[in-house]
């Protein structure tokens, strides 16, 4: 299947690559999203889909004065602009969200149809995003958290803080589930040649709802480290006195049920975090 793949330097984008091996990648200096008439003259013959994995993702930079635009014309707007041209060309548009659209205060997993409520300027762009993603006539949107592929990420930071000697403090008060670049991609790809009907999907890796503080201990203790070398903290604690930082939801478990239903079933977070780190340690 020939696909658009939007952000293709991200960690999404370099994931969808390997795993739709006949695509059109670009990143935002081969196409601006941001610009309909460059959007809409793209040539995307013979493409069966648009994957959007292109967004604005600097949450905390997002809270800036200055930096409110940026985040509203990548994740809204360029939206807007990709329908258009998924519109034009008669194919489904695939969008990735977040669990930022929720505020975390719900007892228990979101799923697909629960109320959003995004805490932050971040959150609040990747809504604006899914409702303009939901104007195309044949839509995915993936809705998920945590994400950890080729790239800069928690993980990483947490492999070079314990082999570095140091010994990090992280919030002990926010849960949810990892989310694997391959698990999504593939989710990508099994919802778009198997006739998965269109709509919203929760879509993390399953197992255990967890905190950072404790995915850093087990990063840790799969490193040979010990785990007790990190320490927990509120996230109140962890950011006093720090300025333009944003509310992050408490709360960020999703549902499964839904894309379980579809066939497709995500691996537990445990296992991929395991691989992960052994192909992280060979390189």
């Amino acid at each position: 299947m020939k696909v658009l793949i939007t952000g293709s330097n991200g960690q999404l984008g370099r994931a969808l690559k390997k795993i739709f091996p006949d695509h059109i990648a670009v990143d935002a200096e081969e196409l601006d999203i941001t610009n309909l008439n460059k959007v809409v003259n793209f040539n995307i013959d013979d493409c069966k889909a648009i994957i959007n994995a292109a967004a604005y993702t600097r949450v905390d930079e997002a809270e800036k004065e200055e930096n409110v635009k940026i985040a509203e014309t990548i994740n809204v707007s360029g939206v807007t602009n990709l329908v258009d041209l998924a519109e034009t060309n008669e194919i489904p548009l695939v969008h990735v969200s977040t669990d930022y659209v929720f505020d975390g205060t719900k007892n228990g997993e979101y799923t697909e149809v629960d109320e959003i409520n995004p805490l932050n300027i971040y959150g609040r762009t990747k809504a604006q995003g899914d409702k303009e993603a939901q104007r195309a006539e044949r839509f995915y949107i993936f809705r998920t958290s945590w994400v950890i592929g080729d790239g800069n990420n928690f993980v990483r930071t947490m492999i070079s803080l314990a082999e570095k000697g140091i010994n990090p403090t992280v919030v002990d008060d926010q849960f949810g589930r990892l989310t694997f670049t391959n698990t999504l991609a593939a989710a990508i790809e099994f919802a778009l040649t198997n006739n998965v009907p269109y709509g919203v999907y929760n879509l993390t890796n399953s197992g255990s709802i967890v905190s950072w503080f404790d995915i850093a201990k087990k990063t840790f203790e799969l490193t040979g480290h010990d785990p007790s070398r990190v320490l927990g903290i509120s996230t109140e604690e962890y950011y006093k006195d720090k300025e333009n930082i944003a509310a992050r939801p408490k709360n960020s478990a999703l549902k499964l049920d839904k894309i379980k239903a579809s066939g497709f079933k995500p691996r537990s977070w445990e296992y991929e975090l395991k691989e992960y780190i052994k192909k992280e340690l060979a390189n």
